[in-house]
């Protein structure tokens, strides 16, 4: 667990030039998670914002304590949160961060209830948001430029390189990528989330598509109406009734 002191500093230089306020920058060589290094940052000494960066991690995990798998060759981060409102979908907010940077590169990028970024039927990043010892660490995995995956994910998920045959600049997109997730926090924090969950709605292309949602509560399938503006909360429409569902694991029927 040794930290790039260089690339800490290019990468706050490169944002200060965007004009983005940050906390702490810390970039690893390899952690068990990104995430557990967030929950375990002293507390008095820790600064709003905070960038936790590693090139490998040996324990990721995305929602329900699935294994995330990424290579030294993707975007592997968490932005810690002490200051933060428990009312606000972090992880939607981050998803619409991450579709900003790719959405150029491909018409076929889509969003996914709830914290997923595909680019047509493969997952090309994934978010997980964890509320733990007085802050919120939101959790973000970016293929970039991984050329293969392991056997029992390799039909699902993809990278950029292996969508376009182009290595991209990790450093660059480490940069674009915190970029457009922070300057969607302070709009949340600053003006709510409304017009952001629009525009998630609309980069999802998910209204009127029938899909199964397995939640603690059973099974809910239904034709997607959207999502609620103000919670994040996916809509559904099952025979004559509309359903909220406010977590749980979503596929295309």
């Amino acid at each position: 667990m040794n930290r790039y002191y260089d690339k800490e500093k290019l990468i706050r230089n490169l944002l200060m030039q965007g004009n983005i306020k940050i906390g702490d920058i810390f970039y690893y060589d390899k952690v068990t998670s990104t995430m557990d290094v967030a929950a375990n940052l002293n507390y008095d000494s820790l600064k709003d914002l905070t960038v936790i960066i590693s090139d490998e991690q040996t324990q990721g995990r995305g929602r329900y304590r699935r294994k995330w798998y990424g290579s030294g060759e993707d975007c592997m981060f968490s932005i810690v949160l002490k200051d933060y409102d428990f009312t606000i979908p972090y992880s939607l907010i981050a998803s619409l961060g991450v579709y900003k940077v790719l959405s150029p590169l491909s018409q076929d990028l889509r969003l996914k209830w709830i914290n997923d970024v595909f680019w047509g039927p493969k997952k090309i990043s994934g978010i997980l948001t964890e509320e733990k010892n007085n802050r919120t660490t939101i959790g973000v995995g970016v293929n970039v430029n991984s050329s293969k995956f392991p056997s029992n994910i390799i039909n699902d998920v993809t990278s950029l390189y292996l969508e376009t045959g182009i290595i991209y600049d990790r450093i660059n997109y480490f940069v674009k990528l915190i970029k457009s997730i922070m300057d969607y926090i302070y709009i949340a924090h600053r003006d709510g989330v409304e017009k952001l969950l629009k525009l998630w709605e609309k980069a999802s292309k998910m209204r009127g598509v029938m899909v199964r949602v397995n939640t603690s509560n059973g099974a809910q399938s239904g034709i997607v109406q959207g999502i609620n503006y103000k919670t994040g909360a996916l809509i559904i429409k099952d025979g004559n009734k509309i359903k909220e569902l406010y977590d749980g694991t979503l596929s295309f029927v």
